[in-house]
């Protein structure tokens, strides 16, 4: 049981750097602990204020204090009524990549800079594919299988720019590096919201890339391919950033050059 700033045993709230943090602090440091490693979630219902108060045994305030903290870091969402409590929700790449794109959008981050950073990064993903050792049963067959339907998509520009971003994803997905999958994804994520917006606005205006461009593009993602499969990965890197260098510069026809990311863009779905 906590008494003001005494600490349970058994419970992980406690030791000598924490001491003199609240209690409430405290609590939701072990709360944010258990939602991470998966043990606490709402699967057999939402999270209750009561219960929390008699596991740990802190003052109603102290659980409040908890709740709010892991609230505003998007781990819970509050129901409030008399059956309401706490829904649990374990942390979500979108949310991080929209977050991210606040900050970008915050610091006035324009889109051509971060289409630079992307040039930069993509290329490193396809090295990395490239140098799998399993990327003919895993890299490979992916890439193949979106890149017949870009194929098949032509005419269709819509869903043609549709699956150039997911071959690009799955560039990202595949680069066998968990950490640079998910920083990767969420520059590409704001990268390709901006070129899909483009998209759509460029299709509405009947102002789309030629035939030429079009045939371009599928045939380097092609190319890009026959490389990885080859494990080529200095080849493949070469031929991502010349995809890249002659790709973006379609997606910012008529984009002023001084455009800011905009988060909002990717705006993950609401709990």
């Amino acid at each position: 049981m906590i008494e003001g700033d005494n600490v349970a045993e058994g419970h992980g709230i406690k030791g000598p750097l924490v001491a003199r943090r609240r209690v409430g602090e405290r609590l939701a440091d072990e709360l944010r602990d258990r939602i991470l490693r998966g043990e606490l979630t709402t699967d057999n219902g939402l999270l209750k204020q009561d219960e929390l108060f008699e596991e740990y045994r802190v003052s109603m305030p102290s659980v409040r204090e908890a709740m709010r903290t892991l609230e505003t870091e998007g781990l819970i969402t509050i129901r409030r009524g008399n059956r309401g409590g706490a829904e649990v929700h374990p942390p979500q790449i979108e949310r991080a990549g929209y977050v991210f794109g606040l900050v970008l959008q915050s610091r006035t981050i324009s889109v051509q800079d971060l289409g630079l950073a992307v040039r930069r990064l993509d290329p490193m993903c396809a090295e990395m594919c490239a140098t799998r050792p399993d990327r003919l049963e895993t890299v490979v067959p992916a890439l193949r299988e979106i890149h017949e339907r870009t194929e098949a998509g032509v005419g269709d520009f819509a869903k043609f720019v549709a699956c150039m971003r997911e071959f690009h994803e799955a560039l990202v997905r595949n680069c066998g590096n968990q950490t640079f999958e998910l920083l990767v994804g969420m520059l590409e994520g704001l990268w390709y919201a901006h070129e899909q917006e483009w998209a759509a606005h460029a299709e509405l205006q009947g102002d789309l890339p030629g035939t030429e461009a079009t045939r371009r593009s599928i045939e380097s993602h092609a190319e890009l391919i026959r490389a990885i499969e080859q494990g080529d990965g200095p080849g493949a890197a070469i031929l991502a950033r010349r995809h890249q260098e002659d790709t973006q510069p379609q997606a910012n026809l008529g984009v002023d050059p001084a455009v800011v990311v905009n988060a909002q863009l990717i705006r993950p779905p609401d709990y």
